[in-house]
């Protein structure tokens, strides 16, 4: 399981607002993928895939609050050719 985490913002806000997911749980997401928009005061954040896998849980809601480095979301990664994707 691999955690999607709030990214360091270049404001320096210590947490965001989950505004809207672009995928549910159960979704295929590929590398790179967006996944959800957050906001701080002054910016707005887009949250990526990191892994090409398989969307098992939001684990933060729309218009609820995460800090930086706190988990939003978890992911299947999946396999090919005998590794991790």
């Amino acid at each position: 399981m691999v955690r999607v985490e709030v990214p360091r913002v270049a404001d320096g806000a210590p947490e965001l607002k989950i505004v809207r997911w672009h995928q549910k749980a159960g979704d295929r997401v590929g590398r790179g993928e967006g996944l959800a928009e957050g906001t701080t005061e002054k910016l707005t954040i887009y949250i990526s895939s990191a892994v090409e896998g398989t969307l098992a849980r939001i684990l933060i809601r729309e218009s609820e609050k995460a800090r930086v480095g706190q988990a939003v979301a978890e992911i299947v990664p999946h396999e090919t050719g005998g590794r991790t994707e």
